[in-house]
């Protein structure tokens, strides 16, 4: 028996330390069968190409299909049978990650007229409570908005928009209490704390006029659109049902918004789809009046206006691919004449005019820039900032006769801080940073930017987060990436990548294709006719990460939401080698069917970013990448895909229908596990309850790679 015991421990010793630690997700999987959805024989033929799909019966555009909904329940419960084991630990990371924010804060204060509006946040309490003071921070608080009071008898609860009468009695705000980003419009009278009766739902989008008695708003009656459709007048009193239509939108694939300009003199009216917008305006004092155009919509032409004095400052890029500033007379609105032209690669991400200067945010290099110009002396001046890497936008400024701008600097390592253009000074002023209380220290972690070349010469970005003592370590990497619409994937700080981080982990930002890093030009580079750029990019970004002794495969995690999700999608087809953990959130992986159906939210909407399938080329070159039908027999990493129920963006049929059938395919063990939150495209709205559904996936992922979550 003792040589037996001898034996049993000698055999240990020569066992990896991975297979004494074996994964409890891994093994409670394989003690459970996952759910499987039944198959129903249906199939279409387009161009020529048959579409066969057993799982169409799914598709539940009502959210009430049963069968459905019943399928997505037997997922939960497989979910919660699998990840039993986890429970303590996510317990243990939320109050990890909790410990990582300030609780109880305040905003910095806004001034508005004779107010200073902020926000605080009480420990315990899961949303904000809006505030002002009068005159200044020694005037007596009023509370606006206590968001914890109104989401009391709500499992979601969002506001929406928050818009201040001119003379500041009044505010419109809206909310969502489903997740569906269906929002309700109410009126409240900041002087006397009473609701008004005009309540009027489907409302994204609102604007005063000065007269302080007539609202402007967006509504989305159908409720089959996904974009806000009409225009309408409504004055405080009046029954919403008789409210006048201004204007019908009747191009699906357009969304309309309303603002009031900086200057309080001009109401805005703006339309656009992706690649094509449209401006009116109407003086803000004459609600009755019809709002003019400044150029009608042509195709592949944006252009955003922001009204100053006599002229109009136009961001456009009718010229070239990247944006460019323009000014026209509001006499000749649609004559414009160049006033700053960026240089080489460069484009104009965003601007804001004030009464004496203008500050544009540039990119260049896959770098945010910003540049101010002062109308007084005609100077052009552009702000350093101190970090190889790094990201910054802008504050709240309403005032349009201020000479300091407000904006938020941040990197992978610095925490969000808040600063003021002083414009007469040349100077940035220090006004609050949101330190992380539970003893971080910058000096100790290491953001950087490297590239990677891809085979058609290009250089994609990668930006790294890790501590300094895992530099030239191979180690456990997270890989995010996005890559779509345009959107930059900002180098951030965000205190809940510390719970990898300071587990060893580097956590990685693959900038591909489809965003807007190096301007317009790498947005085009990855949609329509060379969207498999992004899937490429993003691959190549693993490899150059094994390559260069960061990573490798056994400790690759992969992760992306929404169309980042349909990246992850796509690549754990394309190279199911590469990565331990696939996690797709929210993930749009059923593109080409959302597409072929104008009557889905949004369907139109996205013709410009991934196709439209009733072009012979273009359905062949989507169907070459769609994550549906492109999924087939072969491994696949572990995989965890997480769904809202109440998503308006991503319907949960979508990533329901791709997990029921990369289950009847996959010829791996590997962990697929599909878990559906009663939310909707952006999770839970309380912030405890989004720092557990991080939580989750952190459990999960750590697991999988068998790191010690529970540090002793």
């Amino acid at each position: 028996m003792k040589r037996l015991l001898c034996l049993y421990l000698f055999v240990l010793l020569l066992l990896p330390i991975s297979s004494l630690n074996c994964s409890r997700i891994i093994d409670r999987a394989s003690r459970y069968n996952p759910p499987a959805a039944k198959r129903i024989a249906f199939s279409q033929t387009l161009h020529g190409t048959v579409l066969d799909d057993p799982y169409h019966w799914m598709i539940d555009k009502d959210r009430n299909k049963e069968d459905a909904l019943d399928y997505v329940k037997a997922e939960n419960a497989y979910a919660e049978r699998v990840t039993a084991d986890l429970d303590d630990d996510i317990e243990y990371l939320f109050r990890e990650m909790k410990a990582q924010i300030k609780e109880t804060d305040t905003s910095i204060p806004v001034r508005v007229g004779s107010y200073y509006y902020y926000v605080r946040t009480v420990e315990g309490e899961q949303y904000s409570i809006y505030c002002r003071r009068p005159n200044s921070m020694l005037g007596k608080e009023e509370i606006i908005l206590d968001v914890n009071e109104m989401a009391k008898d709500h499992d979601f609860f969002e506001i929406g928009l928050m818009e201040y009468s001119p003379n500041q009695r009044y505010l419109a705000y809206s909310v969502d209490t489903t997740g569906f980003e269906s929002y309700t419009m109410y009126i409240k009278d900041l002087q006397t704390g009473e609701m008004l009766q005009d309540v009027i739902p489907y409302v994204n989008s609102c604007a005063w006029s000065t007269d302080n008695r007539t609202l402007f708003y967006i509504c989305d009656l159908e409720e089959d659109r996904e974009s806000p459709s009409v225009l309408y007048r409504h004055r405080l009193g009046d029954n919403p049902d008789q409210d006048p239509v201004l204007y019908r939108e009747e191009d699906c694939s357009f969304s309309l918004w309303v603002s009031l300009s900086r200057n309080r003199k001009w109401l805005m009216f703006g339309a656009a789809s992706n690649d094509v917008t449209e401006y009116r305006y109407l003086p803000a004092d004459q609600p009755e009046a019809e709002f003019t155009l400044i150029k009608p919509r042509e195709e592949s032409v944006e252009y955003y206006v922001e009204p100053v004095d006599s002229l109009l400052y136009i961001m456009t890029n009718k010229d070239s691919d990247c944006f460019g500033i323009y000014t026209a007379s509001f006499d000749k609105p649609d004559q414009w004449t160049a006033y700053y032209e960026p240089c080489g690669d460069a484009t104009v991400n965003s601007f804001d005019v004030f009464k004496d200067y203008m500050v544009i945010q540039e990119q260049r290099n896959a770098l945010e820039h910003m540049k101010v110009f002062d109308f007084r002396t005609g100077g052009v001046r552009e702000v350093d900032f101190p970090q190889e890497v790094y990201s910054f936008w802008a504050h709240w400024n309403p005032e349009f006769e201020n000479h300091r701008y407000r904006l938020t600097y941040t990197s992978m390592t610095a925490p969000s801080t808040i600063y003021e253009y002083d414009l007469e000074q040349d100077s940035l002023v220090f006004l609050k940073r949101y330190d992380v209380p539970d003893g971080y220290h910058p000096e100790e972690y290491v953001t950087r930017r490297v590239f990677t070349t891809v085979e058609d010469s290009v250089k994609i970005p990668i930006t790294l987060l890790y501590r300094k003592e895992n530099e030239n370590r191979e180690s456990p990497l997270y890989l995010y990436a996005y890559g779509s619409y345009g959107d930059t994937s900002e180098a951030y700080f965000d205190p809940n990548f510390l719970s990898l981080v300071n587990r060893g982990f580097t956590y990685a930002i693959a900038h591909v294709r489809g965003g807007s890093e190096w301007g317009e030009w790498w947005h085009d580079q990855g949609r329509l006719m060379t969207k498999r750029n992004t899937f490429s990019d993003y691959i190549a970004c693993a490899e150059y990460l094994i390559d260069e002794g960061y990573t490798n495969s056994d400790k690759l995690v992969a992760e992306g939401a929404s169309a980042g999700g349909m990246l992850m999608g796509v690549v754990s087809i394309w190279r199911p080698d590469l990565f331990k953990l696939v996690i797709a959130d929210v993930p749009a992986v059923d593109e080409l069917d959302i597409l072929l159906d104008p009557t889905i939210p949004g369907a139109l909407y996205h013709y410009n970013e991934w196709g439209d399938p009733n072009d012979p080329e273009q359905f062949a070159y989507m169907y070459s990448w769609d994550p549906y039908y492109n999924l087939k027999e072969q491994d696949y990493p572990h995989i965890l895909v997480k769904a809202g129920i109440e998503d308006n963006r991503v319907p949960y049929w979508e990533p329901a229908r791709w997990v029921a059938k990369l289950r009847s395919m996959k010829t791996d063990d590997n962990v697929l596990v599909f878990k559906t939150e009663m939310s909707g495209h952006s999770g839970a709205s309380g912030r405890y309850d989004y720092l557990r559904e991080i939580a989750y996936n952190y459990a999960f992922l750590l697991d999988l790679l068998n790191i010690e979550i529970q540090q002793k």
